[in-house]
């Protein structure tokens, strides 16, 4: 262990990495950089009792979790900068208990006994990460929608309670799962008939999360023999992804990263970075033609943006000039009167 002490700002040319990556034609929509958000490293406390409870009845009610009294849902964590079941003192010097509502929250994290024993004993002080974001407030981040529970389990914390969930569960083959991965939001005819029925016997409950379990196909040891190791473990091997269901389709609730891993696990012939079968199936001679078509386009862009502006530009300069022309003539035509009456 080693205790790092920063001393001075580091600067990063983030202006110049971004013009280097346009020169590049890397992006052919380039933004400029984002500021940074810097971090949320707030102290690790024990989740509060009322809120203990939200979490335990809505895995209950909506999720269909039978015993949410066992060990899985203990050692849950949030962070704040105050302890939540501490007490404070208010401007009359009276102590009074601190209180966080469900609004104020916006990720649960599970560890283990051990780690919740040392954060219990370090209360106060800041750690990175710790545990797994186990579930997170869906309301906070929806308020248009209106869900019968308040919180998503998230995909780290899917893998501790899959086993145990009984409702909002989409169980579906490898072909549909494929489907799921290629289209963005496929309706409920495009799934194969028995898929298609559950998903609308399961809307008829609301939309909403749901958790997208892919059951392996039933195989004869022959089959299974036959297949190549990658083709065997993707048709054996069961996955669990969460999902959201809407009123006539079904999609994806992951980020856009681990969607690309997905991807490419399942839908190419061989694993690589970059999910794009233009790029990937053309020479290299063809790969710097699209490049430097992107580049092309890119130019041509820039140049109607700064004709629209040139124009923009010299409508405004006409419409001020004859504006004062306007007002030149107004003065030159007021009468004696009326200039004296303005005067005064």
């Amino acid at each position: 262990m080693a205790v790092l002490e920063k001393t001075a700002e580091t600067p990063f040319d983030l202006a110049s990495s971004a013009e280097t990556m346009r020169d590049l034609g890397l992006e052919d929509d380039a933004k400029d950089p984002k500021p940074e958000r810097g971090f949320s490293e707030e102290p690790f406390y024990t989740v509060p009792p009322n809120i203990l409870a939200s979490i335990k009845e809505g895995l209950s009610s909506y999720y269909g979790v039978q015993d949410v009294e066992s060990s899985e849902f203990s050692h849950l964590l949030i962070r704040s900068p105050n302890d939540p079941n501490g007490t404070t003192t208010n401007e009359s010097g009276q102590t009074v208990p601190n209180s966080v509502q469900i609004e104020d929250v916006n990720m649960i994290y599970k560890v283990s006994a051990p780690v919740h024993d040392l954060l219990n004993r370090t209360r106060g002080h800041r750690f990175v990460s710790a545990g797994i974001r186990f579930v997170e407030n869906f309301s906070k981040r929806n308020k248009h929608l209106s869900l019968d529970c308040d919180w998503r389990v998230t995909a780290e914390g899917l893998s501790a309670v899959s086993s145990v969930l009984t409702r909002r569960v989409v169980e579906v083959g490898l072909v549909d799962f494929k489907l799921l991965l290629s289209v963005p939001q496929p309706k409920f005819e495009e799934f194969t008939a028995p898929l298609k029925a559950n998903l609308e016997e399961m809307v008829k409950g609301g939309v909403g999360v749901v958790a997208i379990h892919v059951v392996p196909e039933p195989l004869t040891p022959t089959e299974l023999e036959s297949l190549p190791h990658r083709e065997r473990l993707l048709r054996t091997t069961p996955q669990w992804v969460m999902g959201w269901l809407g009123a006539t389709s079904c999609t994806l609730a992951i980020r856009k990263l681990e969607l690309k891993s997905w991807r490419n696990f399942y839908l190419t012939s061989g694993y690589s970075h970059e999910f794009n079968p233009i790029v990937n199936n053309v020479s290299p001679e063809d790969k710097a033609a699209l490049i430097e078509a992107g580049r092309a386009r890119k130019a041509e862009r820039e140049e109607e943006r700064k004709r629209v502006n040139r124009e923009a530009k010299a409508k405004r300069r006409n419409e001020r000039r004859q504006a004062a022309e306007a007002e030149r003539n107004e003065a030159s035509t007021s009468t004696p009167l009326e200039a004296e009456a303005s005067s005064e």
